[in-house]
């Protein structure tokens, strides 16, 4: 997720920092004032000039018809099949060993929240504003292991930028995302966690970068060992991403650390590489923590940071946290 993600604000920095550059011409010299025009000569006779005939008025312009309002966007409809990921369980962990799973029942509600914040630190440090999106939806299947779910995103908000060039990278955000706003998403995955399939309507084309983001986040979130397990058990999820200009390779650690009653306490460490011909490898990494308890929608926290050499150095830090969504 990290490699086709960070691509929105790398753009988005490029575009701003070209534009400053190109703002910065001196302004071009004034012209001279024209002299004012002679006083009229008298005539020598005495006699006073014709009254000058004035010009028929022209004719009054027609008026122009409303235009019509403009049609709603096209809906467009886009699929991810997520190659499934490897999951390695490094040891099975103390005490009790219970297997981790996902439940839910068809007709179960969620209701999900996630906060997204950014900023890009180089030679200029721009805080990207806060996007919070919202989505509610039901629990459609729920059979042989796998469980299917249906939302709508009735909530993105893009804050107000701090400061000039952050609230312009703000409204090209707006700009990216705003299809997806009123967008339905139809996600298949096993109780392991494991992604099997991916649908997204959104109300309009998506610009590839965040068909991207969109791809690499169909990958899933956080998978759990088919293998009971214990309290300080350890097992790494390795997943390849391919959409066709970038490979994403993310290996993630996982512990359990706690275990109260029917909630666990699991901690991850995350490491991403993304390759390309077009440009030098980008790295990043990262932490996660992550309250497991079942639901589809249980509170989590991923923070990362993603280094970019060319053209120019930079990092990008980028948090997401997820919670069961509170009352707008």
């Amino acid at each position: 997720m990290l490699g086709a993600m960070a691509r929105i604000p790398r753009l988005t920095f490029l575009t701003i920092t070209a534009a400053l550059f190109a703002c910065g011409g001196k302004p071009a010299p004034a012209k001279p004032a024209e002299p004012p025009p002679p006083p009229p000569v008298a005539d020598p006779t005495g006699e006073q000039p014709a009254a000058t005939i004035a010009d028929d008025p022209p004719p009054p312009e027609p008026e122009e018809e409303p235009e019509p309002p403009a049609a709603p966007p096209e809906p467009v409809t886009q699929t991810f099949k997520p190659k499934p990921p490897k999951v390695e369980l490094l040891a099975k962990g103390k005490g009790k060993r219970e297997k981790l799973r996902y439940q839910a029942a068809v007709g179960d509600p969620f209701e999900c929240t996630l906060v997204m914040d950014m900023k890009v630190v180089g030679q200029v440090t721009i805080a990207v504003p806060t996007t919070t999106m919202s989505w509610t939806g039901k629990v459609t299947l729920a059979e042989k292991r796998r469980i299917t779910a249906k939302a709508t995103i009735d909530v993105l908000d893009v804050a107000a930028g701090a400061d000039p060039m952050s609230d312009n990278v703000g409204r090209e955000m707006r700009a990216k995302l705003g299809p997806m706003l009123n967008g339905t998403m139809e996600s298949t995955t096993t109780d392991a966690g494991i992604p099997v399939e991916t649908t997204f309507t959104s109300l309009g084309q998506l610009d590839p970068q965040t068909l991207m983001g969109m791809q690499s986040g169909a990958g899933g979130g956080l998978v759990v060992p088919e293998q009971p397990i214990g309290v300080g058990a350890r097992w790494r999820v390795t997943r390849v991403d391919d959409n066709g200009l970038v490979v994403t390779t993310s290996i993630a650690t996982f512990e359990l650390v706690e275990r109260k009653g029917d909630s666990s306490t699991i901690r991850g460490a995350i490491e991403v590489i993304g390759t390309s011909s077009l440009a030098a490898p980008v790295k990043g990494s990262g932490t996660s923590e992550a309250t497991f308890t079942g639901a589809l929608c249980a509170p989590s926290k991923v923070t990362t940071a993603t280094n970019l050499t060319e053209p120019m150095p930079m990092t990008i830090e980028m948090t997401m946290e997820t919670r069961a969504r509170t009352a707008p």
